[in-house]
């Protein structure tokens, strides 16, 4: 990505993250951005184009690949692709954009783009993906069979919540050290009540 596109993108994830998306005019972005709101244009279409943008590169498809491409190495090792699961979420708790990017999206769930994202990319594509891990973990006999909706909730309820936690504290305020704890603990937790005896 250019330097200039990444600026502009960088200063939209800021300034969405702190006024809002209604909150930022293009204007400011380009203040901020020291570029011209012109060059803002021949790059985006306008705010919304920013935000889908950002959708790409911080949302739920980047982690959606992410999941898949972990599929592939470790479907056959459970309790590895688990702690690799859980592993993304900690660098999460650690990353001030991914922080920025979850504070837009709690404070602009009603927002139409964000809802149908939300809706369509989090809650169906996400936690199908998982939906389905689970099931083929399952009918390998790799773990035990339960419900794998059930066990797609369990998993990401307690570590979505860290990151909220995260959030609310500030980022800098955070213990970070503390949450990742958590995780690993909710992870041996989780692990204990899936696993073939």
């Amino acid at each position: 990505m250019d330097e200039l596109r990444r600026r502009i993108l960088e200063t939209s994830l800021d300034l969405f993250s702190k006024q809002g998306f209604n909150g930022t005019s293009i204007n400011e972005i380009s203040e901020n951005a020291e570029v011209s709101e012109e060059v803002i244009l021949e790059y985006f279409e306008g705010k919304e184009d920013l935000l889908n943008n950002l959708f790409s590169l911080l949302g739920p498809t980047a982690v959606k690949e992410e999941i898949e491409r972990l599929l592939g190495e470790k479907i056959n090792q459970p309790y590895e692709f688990l702690r690799v699961c859980v592993k993304e979420v900690i660098r999460e708790l650690n990353d001030e954009r991914a922080q920025k990017f979850l504070q837009i999206m709690l404070k602009e769930h009603n927002l139409g783009l964000i809802k149908e994202q939300i809706k369509n990319k989090f809650i169906e594509e996400n936690q199908g993906v998982i939906v389905n891990i689970f099931q083929k973990m399952i009918e390998a006999g790799l773990i035990q069979k339960k419900d794998p909706f059930v066990l797609s909730r369990e998993l990401i309820g307690p570590l979505l919540l860290l990151r909220i936690e995260c959030l609310l504290l500030g980022f800098e305020d955070a213990n970070r050290e503390d949450l990742s704890r958590m995780a690993e603990q909710h992870l041996e937790f989780f692990w204990e009540s899936i696993k073939v005896a």
